[in-house]
């Protein structure tokens, strides 16, 4: 496939979201994912679960503001790196567009950074919370 073919065929699919408890299923029985599986639960449970539309491709969580949307509508990529032990989230708005706003951090801070990204990127209102926390309350 060419890159226009494959340009072509990412801005015509279409995804329908999760539930963020069929994430939470997908990744229970990983050991090695277990820091996947407490991220979705806390996002499961916060306020704002409910705004948030996840797709999972592999050990990737893309997570979008609509539930039926094109794959290449702006995202939030959440990633874990398995040998480093920590998540990249990457926020895409366009798949050709660069640079894209990008954020490492560790398994304590991933709540956090996640709520900071909702923030920063002003998807909906949130309140912040303090680096290293788990919950929205």
């Amino acid at each position: 496939m060419k890159k226009t073919d494959l340009r072509d065929f990412l801005d015509g699919s279409t995804v329908r979201a999760q539930s963020w408890g069929s994430v939470v299923e997908r990744y229970r029985d990983i050991p090695a994912a277990a820091p996947l599986v407490r991220l979705a639960v806390a996002i499961r449970d916060c306020r704002y679960a409910s705004l948030l539309f996840p797709v999972t491709s592999m050990f990737d969580i893309r997570i979008y503001q609509v539930p039926d949307t094109r794959f290449s509508r702006e995202c939030l990529i959440v990633r874990f790196d398995f040998e480093k032990k920590e998540f990249e989230m990457e926020y895409l708005e366009h798949h050709e567009i660069t640079p894209h706003w990008k954020k490492r951090c560790s398994i304590e801070e991933s709540f956090s950074a996640f709520i900071h990204f909702l923030a920063l990127k002003n998807w909906f209102p949130v309140h912040e919370i303090p680096r290293g926390v788990w919950t929205c309350e």
